[in-house]
């Protein structure tokens, strides 16, 4: 078994490395003192579980509306129990709240305006004697 080269600015087996400058600071002059901790480390609290239940709701909201409305509900009574305390509020909960919303305010503003549009061509169609 051959050995790899000695490097030549390595000092030789059996000789001490260079003295220390006595003008550098000595270990651990530069750190603080570390003051012990008080009490225990709080233990991290999990996701809630209906948090991502929560975001694909509301993404599923864009293919079928009706699912965007139970995502916000859902996302709400989570968020309850969240602020609570029971669990911890992760971004998914709060992206799927806040996603449902949108889609449910706009959903009901789009069947709203559907409504109005309807009726007003009905009244316009009636009055023109179209029927």
């Amino acid at each position: 078994m051959t050995y790899p080269p000695v490097d030549p600015n390595y000092p030789p087996v059996g000789t001490a490395y260079p003295p220390v400058d006595p003008n550098y600071p000595p270990v651990g002059a530069a750190y603080p003192p570390v003051e012990p901790m008080m009490g225990y480390p709080q233990a991290v609290r999990p996701e809630h579980p209906q948090a991502t239940t929560v975001l694909v709701l509301a993404l599923v909201g864009l293919l079928c509306w009706i699912t965007a409305p139970i995502a916000w509900v859902i996302g709400n009574k989570a968020k309850k129990e969240c602020d609570a305390g029971m669990y911890a509020e992760s971004g998914s909960l709060t992206g799927g709240r806040i996603f449902a919303m949108i889609w449910t305010i706009l959903g009901i503003a789009g069947i709203a305006i559907t409504i109005i549009l309807t009726v007003l061509f009905v009244v316009l169609a009636a009055a023109s004697g179209g029927f």
